[in-house]
């Protein structure tokens, strides 16, 4: 969870140094989780037999299972990581209209810059695209 916490205070760094999002400290962004649309996923996975190791949620030997926390519901690695443990690393901002439209509108609103996300988000299409 810290290195997740960590990459969502990493992109909030990004979303203010580059004005994407305006008039909101790095910690209220992350807090409020305007940070989540544009890294929905979390940093990463474990790498085992299969491309998604299924380990993820596990803490030990027994099996003993921990849920991702409800406000990062995505994650696919609770464990705690240990030395010599693989896992991918998967950071990015993305720009994801499905995931935008419900910040359109509501209290946070004012703090995006929607003309810059239009414009990135025609940068990320074409490029993805490759």
């Amino acid at each position: 969870m810290d290195y997740h916490v960590q990459f969502h205070q990493r992109i909030a760094k990004l979303l203010r140094k580059h004005q994407i999002v305006t008039n909101m400290s790095e910690e209220a962004m992350v807090e409020n989780d305007l940070t989540g649309p544009f890294m929905p996923h979390g940093i990463g996975h474990p790498l085992g037999l299969q491309v998604h190791d299924v380990a993820g949620f596990m803490q030990d030997d027994a099996g003993t299972h921990l849920a991702a926390p409800s406000k990062y519901p995505y994650l696919r690695c609770t464990r705690v990581i240990q030395p010599r443990m693989v896992l991918t690393i998967e950071p990015g901002i993305y720009f994801i209209e499905s995931l935008l439209v419900p910040w359109r509108e509501g209290q946070f609103s004012k703090h995006f810059n929607w003309q810059k996300i239009e414009a990135l988000k025609t940068v990320w299409r074409h490029s993805y695209r490759r």
